[in-house]
């Protein structure tokens, strides 16, 4: 019992710091959540199926089919009420950033100085290569641009949906209709200053 409360102890602290760690890049932590709904999702009927097994090999085992008598004969099980207040304070403190996006915020502000310094070599959208792959601070940008509409954009993190591609990122004085990696789904949200992170969807029209 004690190797068990062990197990789900570590696991989760590693789980909490795997999960604050991943929302440093706007975006990962999207395609990290899609996991376990896709585990979650396979995992119902498995879970049902061997709880329905159990409960049959309970009865089965059962003297004169009393379940009470069985499980009585089993020993008492101590509760670690200190570790489970540990571990909701733990998942408590780990929701709370993740939901005001203070990593992202952090790690930004760290590496700002490296973002600023690349606005005024960003080429123009359209005009030029736009991809930079180095790393600017915490991040790697594969591409940046002067939007022509406003803004500089860097792209640190990408994912593809079906046909579509999702591009994330960091956005100096952003527009409000699109970044030079696309304009559906467009949405900014803002970390300090004039620096917006970005998310939008590739045109392909």
């Amino acid at each position: 019992m004690k190797l068990l409360c062990n197990i789900v102890y570590f696991t989760t602290i590693a789980i909490c710091v795997l999960v604050l760690g991943t929302s440093i890049y706007p975006g990962a932590l999207d395609d990290l959540s899609f996991v376990p709904f896709l585990l979650f999702f396979f995992a119902i009927p498995i879970v049902a199926a061997l709880g329905m097994i159990l409960l049959l090999i309970l009865i089965l085992l059962a003297p004169n089919g009393n379940l009470k008598q069985l499980i009585s004969k089993f020993p008492h099980v101590r509760i670690p009420w200190q570790r489970l207040g540990i571990l909701g304070a733990i998942l408590l403190v780990s929701y709370i950033l993740v939901e005001f996006n203070i990593p992202c915020r952090v790690a930004f502000i760290l590496s700002q100085p490296a973002f600023e310094r690349m606005l005024v070599q960003a080429p123009v959208s359209g005009v030029g290569d736009m991809k930079l792959n180095r790393h600017l601070g915490l991040y790697h940008v594969d591409e940046y641009a002067a939007d022509s509409r406003g803004g500089v954009y860097f792209r640190v993190y990408s994912s593809r949906w079906i046909f579509d591609i999702i591009s994330y990122g960091f956005v100096y004085q952003p527009n409000s209709k699109g970044s030079p990696f696309g304009t559906r789904n467009y949405q900014t949200f803002h970390l300090s200053g004039k620096w917006y992170s970005f998310r939008d969807t590739t045109d392909w029209d």
